[in-house]
């Protein structure tokens, strides 16, 4: 517990510590352009409100998008428009039967993806994910895409999920620039970002004009999968009890013991990467002499989330939790019966850790809750409890 106790204290205090107000500026209704620090939230939704300050020493300021027409900041820049919207859910179970969109119109904030003669906006709030347009500074238009039920009368009257693609006729109306790019809405249109951003793209490029992206770092995308090697020491110790009879209740000493794992991990992107998967396939062995010999070996696999704090380019500092499942190569405790306590049943158990990473090379301490169980023959309970300190190389 007071593991947990040391943890959640460091959270609080890093959290608090990671605010990132980084060079950008916001204009308001009024037009006026105000150059601050925004917190940089690598928003992975469309944000309703911002924060920033004057200066490094200053008091953050909270402004609503209402207030806003568009800020800037890092490599991400927002448009606050006041625009009309599909409100219709895009689940399946809650679709219409009507193909009219359900417009309302709002004032929110758009994601720009690409600029030139055209423009390309994303909205995303969690439940709908939507793309905006305008041409040679228009008025921002949703581009039309709904699912619906209709009922097809040709099979039993069953329902099924069509499409509303109106958005293929504005593209072809409103951006259509050469033989190649009216071929590619009329056959392989998507409504997904990674076609929308090329067919700007091929729009600007055909109209004479370049386009800005602000999109994410390709170089970052291509390192979203680390594997790193991980060597450590156990620090462990466990204790067999007869259910219905309490022997021990303490712990007996702790054993220090090798452990050998490799880490995959998957940058998640969003946050400015921040946030990870990670995986942790582990060998781990404990082995005590006496007065009660125990043999114990199991391969453990954690599988959890991490979070990092960039600290600058090569230091960086990651808490991280998981769910560890633990697969028994052997248990083996003697002394306790006549024949030895033997015990092959997958455990789970739960883990933390913080740790410091400068480069390529990282070291970690890593809690873990008592892991808890019985024997083959439920006669014993047997605890394991350990604590961990990891080192790691990343091959990649």
């Amino acid at each position: 517990m007071r593991y947990l106790v040391i943890l959640f204290l460091f959270v609080s205090f890093t959290s608090f510590a990671q605010i990132n107000f980084e060079a950008g500026y916001f204009v308001d209704l009024t037009d006026k352009r105000t150059e601050c620090l925004i917190k940089n939230e690598g928003w992975l939704r469309s944000p309703s409100s911002i924060k920033y300050k004057i200066s490094s020493t200053s008091e953050p300021i909270t402004l609503d998008i209402a207030e806003l027409k568009e800020f800037s900041v890092s490599n991400a820049r927002y448009i606050c428009a006041t625009a009309k919207m599909d409100t219709s859910s895009q689940k399946v179970r809650s679709l219409t039967s009507s193909r009219t969109p359900r417009w309302a119109t709002k004032h929110i904030a758009l994601k720009t993806l690409i600029e030139g003669k055209a423009n390309l906006y994303l909205y995303d709030n969690g439940e709908l994910r939507l793309f905006f347009f305008s041409v040679d500074n228009s008025p921002i238009e949703q581009l039309e895409y709904k699912l619906y039920n209709m009922v097809d009368k040709k099979d039993n009257n069953m329902q099924k999920v069509v499409t509303n693609l109106n958005y293929i006729n504005q593209l072809q109306t409103r951006l259509s620039c050469g033989k190649e790019i009216s071929k590619v809405a009329t056959h392989k249109m998507k409504y997904n970002e990674n076609f929308l951003v090329g067919y700007f793209r091929q729009f600007n490029t055909c109209s004479g004009t370049e386009s800005t992206s602000y999109l994410s770092d390709k170089k970052k995308n291509r390192q979203a999968f680390n594997l790193k090697l991980t060597p450590g020491v156990d620090f462990s110790t466990s204790r067999v009890q007869p259910v219905y009879l309490v022997i021990e209740k303490e712990y007996p000493g702790r054993e220090a013991s090798f452990r050998m794992g490799a880490e995959a991990q998957l940058i998640l992107p969003f946050n400015k990467n921040k946030w990870a998967i990670w995986i942790e396939p582990t060998y781990q062995s404990y082995k005590t002499k006496s007065p009660r010999a125990i043999e114990y070996s199991s391969i453990e696999i954690p599988v959890g989330l991490k979070h990092h704090f960039f600290l600058n380019r090569d230091f960086k500092l990651f808490l991280g939790a998981a769910c560890v499942f633990d697969f028994p190569i052997k248990y083996l405790a003697y002394g306790y019966s006549s024949t030895p306590v033997e015990s092959n049943r997958t455990k789970v158990n739960f883990a933390a850790g913080v740790g410091i990473e400068y480069k390529r090379f990282s070291v970690e301490g890593r809690f873990y809750s008592t892991r808890a169980g019985y024997d083959d023959s439920q006669a014993y309970g047997i605890d394991f409890k350990k604590n961990s300190v990891i080192l790691g190389y990343r091959v990649f």
